[in-house]
């Protein structure tokens, strides 16, 4: 064996280790993963702003990896790991009630100090400590940088809050009140309490609605973006999209608050306030980035000249088949979810719309071999991953369908829901993030790096991409890797698509049979 296998084999073997102890650290203290995701119940924008300086240190120590050599097999290291595994077991629960009693400082460093004592056990039986305080003092700027701005994130955000609330509030209010005095010929416009509406529904414009986080959120999309392609683009030209994007975003905003009413008015409240109200928002933030992108990536004004000459991806479509598929699945669950309430009761429908875009690009996947039969070992790494899944996702609240559809309506809706989860969700998302993503964040020329072609940076910012697409986003990225080294079998992306059937199967028998429902709805 030689020594990259050897390590590439070590590096699984630990990461194994990483998912069963995290299984049953959630499985052991369910309270802990509920104040885990209580502490990401933050405003957007303060999450978006903490995220890019987590990010830094992330895909900083992701692009290193690769040059630090893999330490061989240390028994006191391995002994090191288990008695921090232990210490953090044994201290979940005590650690819990303390920290939901004592102040919210105190409780942070507590969990913050054994949390690192537990991560960086697990990262010395990798590499040699010497090689991490290396890496640490060639970059010390960098890790600096984005410790600080995770730290100051919630100041610079409550700052912000204060200097632009009222004013931000009150234009959005008067833009709201204007548009829908076009489609109403009563209104009602109430400045003081900043209600406004027609007669029979009102709604109350608080700072939330004013379009500051929508604000904040396009422009950190769009500068990532612009980041990313630095070297292809014309500077400063290129940042004009940052001020258009946020004047976009603010429009649309107000078009959004006028539309509320009138859904509430046309449809139902119930609608307007369950549904529309706050997946409008994510509407308009997906159509707003994406045109923006479209329109640079479209149209050569933006783009360097020699990087055209070269060849650069300027309108380039061959990621259509990737992403095309991801991008109507995301679309359509927003605008069905927001006309549809709290019960997705559309999804039957969706699911065929999505079949359709899959089924236009066939003959592109049939080229790909993603019809190729799969292994045992991909089936094994569902098996990982639904075990994963179930351990580390704390019970939800959420309705049985069976009892609030008719029979015949539940037997569809069931049918349609099991044919989304086992074929349709692996497919698209493993065509998007393995197929497109991973090897994209290895060349723009994306086509060209062989599927299964795995780097530290393509597979860690990948699973970070793919858990955000799920409310339980630890468990995501988690799988996210797994997915990735499946894909590392043969070579195939089929292996990825069966590891991520076998899990979605898995999972939706659980939810069958144990009546967790909360893992679909």
């Amino acid at each position: 064996m030689t020594e990259k296998k050897r390590a590439l084999l070590y590096w699984f073997l630990f990461l194994g280790l990483l998912l069963v102890e995290l299984s049953n650290f959630a499985w052991y203290a369910p309270d802990t993963r509920e104040l885990v995701a209580n502490s990401l119940n933050l405003p957007l924008l303060r999450l978006g702003m903490a995220a890019i300086g987590i990010g830094f240190v992330v895909v900083l120590t992701a692009r290193e990896l690769p040059t630090l050599p893999a330490r061989a097999f240390s028994w006191w290291a391995l002994g090191l790991h288990l008695l921090a595994t232990v210490a953090l077991f044994v201290s979940l629960k005590p650690l819990l009630a303390y920290s939901l009693a004592a102040p919210v400082w105190q409780g942070g460093l507590l969990w913050v100090a054994l949390g690192s004592f537990y991560a960086l056990s697990w990262l010395n039986c990798l590499v040699e400590p010497t090689y991490w305080w290396k890496l640490a003092r060639q970059n010390w700027a960098w890790l600096v940088g984005g410790c600080l701005l995770t730290s100051i994130t919630p100041f610079l955000t409550t700052i912000v809050n204060r200097t632009w609330q009222g004013s931000m509030v009150d234009a959005t209010f008067r833009m709201a009140t204007s548009l829908l005095s076009l489609v109403f010929d009563e209104t009602v416009a109430n400045p003081e309490t900043v209600t406004m509406g027609v007669p029979e529904f009102q709604v109350e414009v608080g700072y939330l609605c004013s379009g500051f986080e929508g604000i904040g959120l396009i422009a950190i999309f769009l500068g990532c973006y612009l980041y990313l392609r630095r070297s292809d683009l014309v500077f400063p030209k290129a940042l004009l999209i940052l001020p258009l994007g946020m004047i976009a975003s603010w429009l649309a905003n107000g078009f959004r608050i006028a539309a509320l009413v009138a859904v509430g008015v046309f449809i139902s409240p119930e609608v307007a306030v369950g549904g529309f109200h706050s997946k409008a928002g994510w509407i308009s933030f997906v159509v707003i980035g994406l045109f923006f992108v479209v329109l640079v990536e479209k149209f050569r004004l933006f783009h360097r000249p020699a990087a055209v000459a070269e060849g650069a991806p300027v309108g380039d479509l061959t990621a259509l088949p990737f992403l095309a598929p991801l991008i109507a699945q995301l679309m359509l669950t927003l605008v069905f979810s927001a006309f549809s309430g709290d019960f997705d009761l559309l999804y039957p429908l969706r699911a065929l719309l999505v079949i359709g875009v899959v089924w236009n690009y066939r003959g592109v996947y049939e080229a790909m071999g993603m019809l190729r039969t799969p292994t045992f070992a991909a089936s094994g790494i569902g098996l990982l991953v639904y075990a994963l899944w179930i351990g580390m996702v704390p019970v939800g609240e959420a309705a049985d369908p069976r009892l609030t559809l008719t029979s015949q309506v539940a037997t569809i809706w069931l049918m349609a829901r099991l044919l989304g989860s086992v074929i349709v969700v692996p497919v698209i998302e493993e065509l998007a993030f393995r197929g497109y993503l991973l090897r994209r964040l290895q060349s723009r020329f994306f086509d060209q790096v062989p599927v299964g072609s795995l780097t530290w940076l393509s597979v860690v910012v990948s699973s970070l991409a793919f858990g955000a697409l799920h409310q339980a986003w630890l468990a995501g990225a988690l799988a996210g890797v797994a997915y990735a080294a499946a894909t590392k079998l043969r070579g195939c992306l089929s292996d990825a698509v069966a590891s991520h059937a076998v899990t979605n199967l898995c999972i939706a028998v659980h939810v069958v049979a144990f009546e967790r429902w909360d893992l679909w709805i």
